[in-house]
Formats: C-alpha cells, sequence, structure tokens
C-alpha cells in the first residue's frame, strides 16, 4: 500500500484471523481491537482503543472500526500515522485478544505525480503515483515529461532540488542500466518549473527488456525524493542483441 505523505483521513481493511485455527475471524467485538502504528525507525505509538463506528459507510474518525463482515475490519487511522518522510514506511497494526496479531506496511510517498506524455513513447498510469514506460528499440531519441504536484495539487518548483536523476536498472538484482540527470538529458521546465524532461539517445534504448525505473528529486539538506518510479520496458524487433531478462 502507498499513501503520500501527510495525507488525511486514511482508511485500510484488515482481514483478521482466529489465533487458533487461522480462520477468519468474523464476531469481534471492534471496541476490542487496540491500534498501533510505528514509523520507520520510530518507537511504536500509543496504544489506541478502537471505538465503534455506526455504518460501513459512516465518516472517517480517527482510531474507529466497523465489523464489515466475513472476518474483514474497517479500521480509520489518525492523520499522524502517515507523517512520515517520502521513501520511508509506516507498520499498521491491528491487536485483540484471540486474533492474531496483524501489520498491514505502508510506504509512504512525497508526492501524487501526474504524467504528461512527450512524443515517441507510450505511458499507462498504474497507480497513483507510478507510471509504466514503454520505450521502443532504437526509438531516436523519445522524449518522456512528467508534470509534478502535490497530494493538493500544487506545482512542485523541481528547481528547488539539488539535482534531478533518472535510473533504469534490473529489477531482480539492481544492475544499472542507464541513468541520467540534470547535466546529461533532463531539462526543468513548464510554466512552474514543474516538469523534468527526458531525452532518451537511441542507444540508450539498444536492450530489449523489462526494467525498472526511478526519477528522483536529489536534496542533500532535506532528503531524496521519489518523483516517479515504475515499469521500463524497451520493445521492438529490431535489435540485434538478445533480450535481457531481468
Amino acid at each position: 500500500m502507498i499513501v503520500t505523505s501527510g495525507s488525511t483521513d486514511v482508511t485500510t481493511y484488515f482481514l483478521l484471523r482466529d489465533s487458533t485455527d487461522h480462520f477468519p475471524k468474523s464476531d469481534i467485538t471492534v471496541t476490542g481491537l487496540d491500534l498501533y502504528y510505528v514509523k520507520a525507525r520510530a518507537a511504536i505509538s500509543t496504544k489506541a482503543d478502537a471505538t465503534a463506528l455506526s455504518l460501513a459507510t459512516s465518516a472517517h474518525a480517527d482510531n474507529k472500526a466497523f465489523n464489515v463482515g466475513q472476518g474483514i475490519y474497517r479500521i480509520d487511522w489518525p492523520d499522524a500515522a502517515f507523517s512520515g518522510a517520502a521513501g520511508s514506511t509506516v507498520q499498521l497494526i491491528v491487536v485483540a485478544s484471540g486474533v492474531d496479531t496483524t501489520v498491514l506496511e505502508v510506504e509512504i510517498s512525497p508526492l501524487s505525480p501526474l504524467f504528461v506524455l512527450g512524443a515517441g513513447a507510450e505511458v499507462s498510469a498504474s497507480s497513483a503515483i507510478t507510471t509504466d514506460v514503454e520505450v521502443f528499440a532504437y526509438a531516436g531519441s523519445p522524449v518522456l515529461i512528467w508534470t509534478c504536484v502535490d497530494s493538493s495539487g500544487v506545482a512542485i518548483d523541481l528547481r528547488n532540488f539539488d539535482s534531478i536523476r533518472m535510473d533504469v536498472y534490473v529489477q531482480a538484482n539492481g544492475t544499472a542500466m542507464l541513468t541520467k540527470t540534470s547535466a546529461d538529458g533532463i531539462a526543468i521546465g513548464g510554466a512552474n518549473y514543474n516538469q523534468a524532461t527526458v531525452t532518451v539517445d537511441a542507444a540508450d534504448s539498444e536492450e530489449v527488456g523489462t526494467y525498472r525505473y526511478t526519477l528522483w528529486g536529489l536534496d542533500a539538506a532535506s532528503g531524496d525524493q521519489v518523483l516517479a518510479q515504475g515499469a521500463w520496458e524497451i520493445v521492438g524487433a529490431s535489435d540485434p542483441h538478445p533480450p535481457v531478462v531481468p
């Protein structure tokens, strides 16, 4: 699960299981649920005793819960749980008597970027902050444009970062396939300086295969932030090299 840093009114659903037979447990009284969260490299939160929501459709209310049925329980979390640094994680924890302790890891994202397609490639959004990129082999310098805004829709001025870097790598072992920086292929533009434009040389798309990429905003003072990430697929039958299997 991915949540933007500073998100409000986050609701999750937990499948809770009997601690003896481990089957879904559908008869838990929600006021018996103890709620905790743990941010990365921090102490566990103070226990919150869940109180009951009136309906499955009730408005969000911190530390409240509802028995949806079939062993599934809605849990509403306080905003403080999701104020961690971008790129970190928070563990959401539900504890109850006679129930297996259940943990959900949430990745904290810095942004909810929007994405604009430049010429020479295809982009299809697969989640709020993830965009998959398809580049054709020997495509002749395709141009990719990422337009970045925060969770409120406000433009992110990319000039505030020390630099912008894009890494393309083999997911299985982290082997670097391509790196672009502000000095060699990434330009910042747009009316609000919130567009990162990446020009990919034909030589950069020689190896057909499916990889991963991450677009970074580098900041030595406050920490690097992920601006975009997803699959990076190079396709095309004209490649003289054998495909690389990540």
